[in-house]
């Protein structure tokens, strides 16, 4: 008798901006003892993720160099691009013909300028996806949503056939999406601009502190 594997679990993870609005790199900009990226990796990289994919620029060497020091897919993006929605789909691909998942697995989605995110929100997201297996799964704060966002593999012919000007949103607007409540104010945070670099810097030394 044939014995089922268990569910798996990607990540996918598009960091294939430009950092315009921030005026550098800033994935690679100084966390604590490393970088951003690296800190957004370490939380990443966890029993409870498969495997994890980061999709990157083909012409930014520094972030690929970097990626490739931790056990992760590094996915390179041929074409500069602003659309978040082609990352996520060149992060899929990938995922389905090197590790051809099943309708049962799910992957999750997270910008990579998203360093504080915390380990128990990843647990706090896949204990929903455990209970209710077919339905997209969003983390939300104060009853506002945020990321990670869970998505069943079977969606993916949903997320293949949206628009040119549709995205990720759209998808969710039209089959619905779960909310789970998560005690982490990081999942609305992002990294754009000097000044959200300056808070995150300030979160750091009060955490290193303590």
């Amino acid at each position: 008798m044939t014995q089922s594997r268990s569910v798996c679990t990607y990540a996918v993870i598009p960091a294939a901006g430009e950092s315009r609005r921030m005026g550098q790199p800033k994935l690679l900009l100084p966390y604590g003892d490393s970088t951003v990226i690296d800190q957004v990796l370490r939380t990443w990289i966890t029993p409870l993720v498969t495997r994890v994919i980061v999709v990157v620029r083909g012409n930014d060497a520094p972030l690929q160099a970097r990626c490739q020091q931790y056990d992760v897919d590094v996915v390179w993006l041929p074409e500069t691009t602003c659309d978040m929605k082609a990352s996520v789909k060149a992060g899929l691909d990938y995922i389905e013909h090197r590790y051809q998942p099943i309708s049962s697995d799910r992957w999750l989605l997270a910008p990579a300028d998203m360093p504080l995110l915390e380990p128990s929100t990843l647990e706090c997201v896949l204990s929903a996806a455990d209970a209710r297996p077919e339905r997209m799964i969003v983390a939300t704060y104060q009853g506002r949503r945020g990321h990670p966002l869970l998505i069943p593999w079977q969606f993916l012919p949903a997320i293949r056939a949206l628009g040119q000007d549709q995205g990720i949103r759209d998808l969710l607007d039209r089959h619905g999406v779960d909310s789970v409540a998560c005690q982490d104010p990081h999942i609305l945070d992002d990294l754009d601009t000097r000044e959200d670099y300056e808070r995150l810097l300030g979160h750091a030394n009060r955490v290193g502190t303590e």
